[in-house]
């Protein structure tokens, strides 16, 4: 998050920098969610609607 915010200063002091709370298992959960074959399939702004 700090690389993106020093290399885009619009972000600057915005984006969370706390994703160390979760533990490493949810992050590879999270992963796999968002890589299924359903996903990559989908067409559109999908992470946008996920989110």
């Amino acid at each position: 998050m700090n690389l993106i915010e020093r290399d885009f200063e619009p972000l600057a002091n915005q984006l969370p920098k706390d994703y160390g709370k979760f533990e490493n298992q949810v992050w590879e959960d999270l992963l796999r969610v968002l890589d299924s074959a359903t996903l990559r399939a989908a067409s559109g702004d999908v992470f946008g609607r996920i989110f």
